[in-house]
């Protein structure tokens, strides 16, 4: 029926090596007659040991087989350790450490599978088509190993902790939350099952740092400083604002936050930016911009920049997880700038006849003016140009409905560089009247607000 191995840890004299191989040819000889073992059929109960009984297929010549039953095995012991860690955490815990049970369980298993360590081989068996593993962990030891663990990251983020309290009294704010992260970076892979380890303190460690590094974000303040209330020796005529960062004290005081990096992302608009620097010592960051393109401004979002706090986009795999979870909302600043010089350059047909006055360019004209752009007729004086290439062709008549369709295209071009920075091409946009002529003039105007909204002027 097949063979059963059964492994000891000791070792055999030399002397008896030919009787070694006599039990091995006996074996080999008899395999037909071995019964499958119990724990084949039903994984054995033990109270000090997690049990791993895995199975797998056997094929001609490969021994892959060997390493599939074992991984089946430890995946087993994975699993009730897993359940095990659940079964015994609150859902107070979870809640504090701002986990959802789902994750939790998630993370558990994970964890379980990449650290499992301390398991030990108990016997195996097989026959011509199939092979079983037996593998057991002791429950103590694993709970040793695991508290061992776990107590070298409670030292060390407890260590973190205490430095980053520091630094929010020495009013050096960057610090503190660097600190707060290298604490979240240890208790991370322990969130959800720590103790409170100060018994003036009911929230456990990682809930405790959670919870602090939290505050400490939501109280940054973010807003723009006007140019004038900056006394900056340096004229820079790139600089377009400033951005201000202050955190506000026990007293209500709000303090500069120095040496803290910052990341923006530009909403609208279509100047270029330059990277945000970390703030100076006076909790300022200058945004500077290149080539201001938009005439009304540009809005931009800003917010720490909590990766380069954290210092471990590299060294940790959970770094962008941990990084989300304490992500904060960007703060919204607009940048106003002088009204821009444009000239309309237009070509319009409609229905093949070409058009004077253009009914696109009329509109675009329109909105521009509107919109605090300059429109000029000399394009040699613009700062840009706008190109218009539109035509129309006739559709059908329906229920004495004529219709046609316009088509064509719109584009930007910055007149000093010759750079095309905007551009749009639409088809077929459909218009209706009482002739074709009337329905290629109404397919213009639609056009013409179409390419307002595709260009986002």
């Amino acid at each position: 029926m097949g063979k059963r191995i059964v492994l000891k840890r000791q070792l055999l004299p030399q002397s008896k090596l030919a009787t070694i191989i006599m039990v091995a040819t006996f074996t080999t000889l008899s395999c037909l007659t071995i019964k499958k073992p119990a724990w084949t059929e039903k994984t054995p109960v033990n109270q000090g040991y997690y049990i791993g009984i895995g199975s797998a297929a056997k094929t001609p010549g490969g021994t892959d087989h060997i390493a599939q039953a074992r991984d089946i095995a430890l995946e087993q012991i994975a699993a009730s350790i897993s359940v095990h860690i659940t079964s015994q955490t609150t859902s107070q815990q979870l809640e504090q450490s701002g986990i959802r049970l789902e994750t939790f369980q998630s993370k558990i298993t994970s964890m379980v599978k990449t650290d499992l360590v301390g398991y030990e081989f108990v016997e195996s068996w097989e026959n011509n088509t199939e092979y079983w593993v037996y593998y057991r962990l002791s429950k103590e030891l694993y709970q040793m190993l695991v508290e061992q663990r776990k107590m070298a990251s409670v030292m060390l983020a407890t260590q973190y902790q205490s430095l980053g309290k520091k630094a929010v009294l020495d009013e050096d704010i960057a610090s503190a939350i660097s600190y707060y992260f290298y604490a979240a970076k240890e208790i991370w892979p322990h969130r959800g099952f720590m103790s409170s380890l100060a018994s003036q303190s009911p929230l456990a460690l990682d809930a405790q740092i959670i919870s602090e590094l939290r505050q400490i974000l939501s109280s940054i303040i973010i807003r723009k400083q006007e140019l004038t209330e900056i006394n900056d020796p340096t004229a820079n005529p790139n600089i377009k604002a400033a951005i201000g960062v202050f955190f506000p004290t026990s007293t209500g005081e709000k303090i500069p936050v120095k040496n803290i990096p910052l990341e923006m992302v530009v909403t609208s608009g279509f100047s270029r930016f330059s990277p945000l620097v970390p703030t100076n010592a006076s909790g300022i960051s200058f945004i500077t911009a290149s080539n201001n393109r938009t005439p009304i401004g540009s809005e931009i979002k800003v917010r720490p920049s909590l990766m380069a706090l954290a210092g471990f986009e590299n060294e940790t795999p959970a770094g962008p997880e941990i990084i989300d979870f304490f992500q904060n909302p960007y703060s919204v600043i607009r940048i106003q700038s002088v009204p821009q010089r444009v000239a309309v350059i237009a070509r319009e047909e409609n229905l093949g006849g070409r058009r004077e006055n253009s009914v696109v360019a009329g509109k675009l004209k329109e909105f521009l003016s509107v919109n605090n752009w300059r429109v000029l007729n000399d394009a040699a004086q613009a700062d840009y140009l706008l190109y218009i290439s539109v035509g129309t062709v006739q559709g059908i008549v329906r229920e004495g409905i004529h219709t046609a369709f316009a088509s064509g295209d719109v584009w930007m071009v910055d007149n000093s560089t010759q750079e095309e920075i905007l551009r749009t091409n639409l088809q077929r946009i459909s218009g209706a009247g009482l002739g074709f002529e009337d329905a290629g003039m109404d397919a213009l105007a639609k056009f013409a607000g179409h390419a307002i909204s595709s260009l986002g002027l």
